[in-house]
């Protein structure tokens, strides 16, 4: 054979093989925007609500003065306003979603703080009822005073049609007005991937 010929096929192959190449990559990129692909990943989780007072329930004194444990559930009652906005779209307690916490405290009197741990479960009125769960961890500083602060993090998971959705962000809570009537403020915000909404 001759050699210009060789040469020949052999670039003639190489331009049929990159191009079949460059349309499969063109072709697959096509099919993912179809089905979704240029979707946001992660998208933004933004938490506030004001609430009231919790239950609490002292099971441990023994470590007097120096620590109480306890736990805490908030009533329906307590919660007085509450949204979460993901994606940029708002969902508002109780039209869009139930509330439910319970809690896990260890405080410790001689410094005035605490150590918080709390699940908070928003079920979401849609087709079988999803939900988002909060994992918090978080310590309370300046315990008994106007002062008093909260700042944690948070992990988020999901459950049914939001399984796929994971994510976390950081909390910071704080009291306003007097008891009686003192609520908390909290606001958690963070990012999520999975959103499916």
């Amino acid at each position: 054979m001759n050699k210009k010929l060789m040469v020949g096929i052999v670039v003639l192959l190489a331009t049929v093989m990159a191009a079949t190449s460059l349309l499969g990559i063109a072709e697959a990129c096509m099919w993912g925007q179809r089905h979704g692909w240029n979707k946001k990943v992660i998208v933004g989780y933004d938490f506030e609500a004001t609430l009231g007072a919790p239950v609490y329930t002292v099971y441990d004194e023994s470590g007097l003065p120096d620590i109480i444990i306890g736990e805490s559930y908030r009533p329906s009652e307590s919660v007085l306003e509450c949204n979460v906005t993901i994606n940029g779209v708002t969902y508002f307690y109780p039209e869009d979603f139930d509330y439910e916490e319970l809690g896990y405290i260890e405080i410790y009197p001689l410094i005035g703080e605490a150590v918080l741990i709390v699940d908070t479960t928003l079920t979401f009125h849609l087709p079988g009822n999803p939900a988002l769960q909060e994992h918090l961890k978080a310590k309370l500083t300046n315990l008994g005073t106007p002062e008093a602060k909260i700042e944690g993090a948070f992990i988020l998971e999901g459950t049914k049609m939001f399984r796929n959705v994971f994510g976390g962000g950081r909390e910071e809570a704080y009291n306003e007005g007097v008891p009686p009537n003192r609520v908390m403020i909290t606001s958690h915000i963070g990012l999520i991937k999975g959103w499916p909404l």
